[in-house]
């Protein structure tokens, strides 16, 4: 008798375990965790991040699949053969696939062209990043950039032939320029002017051309390729009451992200008037105190 007691005990917790189980695992089910997504700043921080071939260690190096059995000879990628001239400036991402490039590199190639206005050069295409290593080496004597006869007016062709009828002269004050001043920059296509008029409007204005790099969602190697092309006046800015400014205007300034945000209003708010004190508050290093200095005005008496 207390045997089979023990068993029906036994077969009863055996039951309610495996309910629980099923239980929870409904649940996670009906319930998926929820990632936050990654800006693109985030993205390109982690990618600028991972180590090359090279910073691998030997054994690593060893185990890699371009490198060969038994040494560390790095075997030869296979691109596909083209017959005639490459011209580069007009590829489209089924053009990059062709040429040996993935879907995604495929993609982002075609995102770098627009972003610069057009790849116009070798130098330019060089700091493309997404080429796979040897490919430039490959294809470099087939590669042109010149339009051909009887293609100038093409549609692809438009906003080129549009730049070329606006004389810039370099560097460029960045505060005051407009769109097509912007775009004819060479290195500078639709997609940076737009990031560099928004953020002008979101700030207020540049203090230091490091601010570049923020506008471009933090493109560090498109930012400091640009920068010799430009320069900034500070006195263009358009500078704010520090007492008046909400939380939403403390983020919108540049390099102040939420919590700063939220500790520099909440000090503000408690000590009217104290501008010197809020721009070198201990939430915020020397050199974003410096650049806030440009965007915050003592508030009148």
């Amino acid at each position: 008798m207390h045997v089979l007691r023990s068993e029906r005990l036994g077969t009863l917790w055996c039951g309610a375990a495996v309910a629980m189980c099923l239980a929870v695992e409904g649940w996670r089910a009906a319930y998926p965790p929820e990632l936050p997504p990654l800006s693109i700043r985030e993205v390109l921080t982690a990618l600028e991040a991972m180590p090359s071939a090279e910073a691998l260690p030997q054994s690593r190096q060893a185990d890699h699949p371009s490198y060969r059995a038994g040494g560390v000879e790095p075997m030869a990628r296979q691109f596909p053969s083209v017959d005639g001239e490459v011209l580069v400036t007009s590829l489209d991402a089924a053009g990059w696939r062709a040429l040996g490039l993935s879907k995604k590199q495929a993609r982002a190639a075609v995102r770098y062209s627009e972003a610069v206005g057009g790849i116009r050069d070798v130098e330019v295409l060089s700091r493309m990043r997404v080429l796979p290593d040897g490919w430039l080496t490959h294809f470099a004597p087939q590669l042109t950039f010149d339009v051909p006869a009887g293609h100038e007016d093409s549609p692809k062709q438009d906003k080129t032939k549009e730049r070329l009828d606006i004389e810039v002269v370099l560097p460029v004050e960045v505060n005051a320029a407009d769109s097509l001043t912007l775009v004819a920059v060479p290195g500078v296509g639709p997609w940076v002017a737009g990031r560099i008029l928004k953020a002008r409007r979101r700030w207020g204005g540049f203090a230091n051309l490091g601010q570049l790099a923020w506008a471009l969602d933090g493109w560090d190697s498109l930012a400091q390729a640009l920068a010799p092309a430009f320069w900034c006046d500070t006195a263009l800015i358009q500078r704010r009451c520090a007492d008046t400014l909400s939380l939403k205007h403390w983020q919108d300034l540049p390099g102040i992200g939420q919590r700063k945000a939220q500790v520099l209003s909440r000090f503000i708010r408690h000590n009217p008037g104290a501008f010197e004190a809020g721009v070198s508050h201990p939430a915020i290093d020397s050199i974003h105190g410096m650049w806030l200095s440009h965007y915050l005005w003592p508030c009148p008496e």
